[in-house]
């Protein structure tokens, strides 16, 4: 079997086992989607994962096989919980593939960071957030803090919340708890370099390569450090207790805010520390020079034996995977281009934008291109033009695997590394139905 078919396999089974799991789980009706329909509960979980950023109407019509009305799909989705699309998700895509060819020294390598995703506008819901410089006084949108495989594009797990009840401090801590990981390696941004955070990765005995700031808002033992090209070990004692001998110790006091009777200002900031104090903590810390002559800095809990500060940096560099792949799910899947109002239905869309994505890179990493040795650079498959293929062969029955593959190496891009183009950011906001490209 292609792996092109076996991935369609693994996507309908994945949605067959979430539905039965989902209503043992939450004790919902087996016949809630009894009556044969067009829409049974199978063909509505894949339209809402295969869908494009068009309108709904377009995407209707464009579904292989299967025409019906936009008001018969608003109906039959209402019936649908955002939560059955996550089920779908943790079985479906692929955390644990057992591929050498994903893993670095026999670890994988996860990335944990957030990205928005923009709705429409509403501002009696949990994701609308006040804004007094826009024209309308705020906007809408969804917080996704993400575990990805930085090596085989897979996502390992995500957390979802309306932006104004995000914390990604929180969900990166909720993630680390509540899963069992493989060997790997944790590539975070300096946003997640807090007690807290690392605390729970040595707890847990997971290695991790986390960038730190440098500056007065960095950990108070990296402000110590010389600014300067190291690779240093340090260690420090993290307490509850503001005591005379403990600030001669030097000791750094973390607010658990747990003391009996005390009241604290709503200003006050009360860290997260879920473990025993006094709590000794152990890093190795590795600054390099960037390419551009700026220093950076990283924890690691890496040994030197296995590791060199050369390598620590390359590990880092990969978490701009992450990156790309949030574009992926954006621009590629059309996570950009929501197709609802309702906060429910957004979430039902983000959740399978990412089962999409998960198929579209199981397809891609299966696959095995033949590089001329004439050419100038290697090549490799468009990933937009793969979204689109393989979004009509899920939707497709009986549709072909070789054919698809076929398909897919037609539709190449050169690899051209250590580009430095210039970002020119700017941000975009929900476009309205009706103002929509046709």
């Amino acid at each position: 079997m292609n792996i092109a078919d076996k991935v369609k396999m693994e996507f309908e089974d994945a949605i067959r086992s979430a539905i039965k799991d989902w209503q043992r789980d939450a004790d919902e009706p087996a016949n809630l989607f009894s009556r044969n329909r067009k829409l049974d509960q199978v063909t509505m979980i894949k339209l809402l994962c295969l869908m494009g950023g068009n309108s709904l109407r377009k995407e209707l019509y464009d579904y292989p096989s299967l025409k019906v009305s936009a008001s018969s799909f608003s109906e039959r989705r209402a019936a649908i919980p955002s939560e059955l699309l996550y089920y779908v998700l943790r079985r479906f895509s692929d955390t644990d593939n057992g591929n050498d060819a994903f893993l670095y020294k026999g670890r994988k390598l996860i990335g944990i960071d957030g990205v928005n995703f923009n709705t429409a506008l509403n501002k009696d819901t949990p994701s609308f957030m006040p804004a007094s410089n826009t024209a309308k006084g705020g906007y809408n949108q969804y917080k996704a803090t993400v575990m990805v495989d930085l090596l085989s594009n897979q996502t390992v797990d995500m957390v979802l919340h309306p932006i104004s009840k995000q914390n990604e401090h929180a969900d990166a801590a909720f993630m680390v708890a509540w899963n069992d990981f493989p060997p790997c390696i944790f590539v975070c941004d300096r946003l997640y370099s807090s007690y807290p955070l690392i605390a729970d990765f040595q707890q847990k005995r997971l290695d991790f390569v986390i960038r730190t700031k440098q500056n007065n808002g960095a950990l108070k033992p990296i402000q110590a450090l010389p600014m300067e090209e190291l690779d240093v070990d340090i260690e420090f004692v993290l307490t509850d207790s503001q005591s005379q001998a403990s600030k001669e110790k030097g000791h750094i006091y973390v607010n658990t805010g747990s003391k009996r009777g005390k009241v604290n200002s709503p200003r006050t900031y009360v860290s997260r520390f879920a473990h025993p104090l006094p709590y000794i903590m152990r890093l190795r810390v590795v600054r390099g020079r960037l390419p551009n002559g700026d220093l950076e800095t990283l924890l690691t809990s890496l040994s030197r034996d296995e590791f060199s500060a050369a390598e620590i940096m390359e590990l880092y560099r990969l978490r701009w995977r992450e990156e790309i792949f949030f574009r992926h799910i954006k621009y590629d899947c059309g996570a950009s281009r929501m197709k609802c109002k309702k906060e429910d239905y957004s979430r039902q869309e983000i959740y399978g934008h990412f089962i999409t994505s998960a198929a579209v890179w199981k397809i891609i990493n299966g696959i095995v291109l033949e590089q001329k040795p004439d050419n100038a650079y290697e090549y490799k498959i468009n990933t937009k033009m793969a979204t689109y293929l393989v979004k009509r062969f899920l939707a497709t029955p009986g549709a072909s695997g070789e054919q698809l593959i076929a398909d897919m190496s037609q539709y190449l891009v050169q690899v051209k590394p250590d580009r430095a183009n210039v970002r020119n950011l700017h941000p975009t906001s929900f476009v309205p139905f009706n103002y929509r490209v046709a």
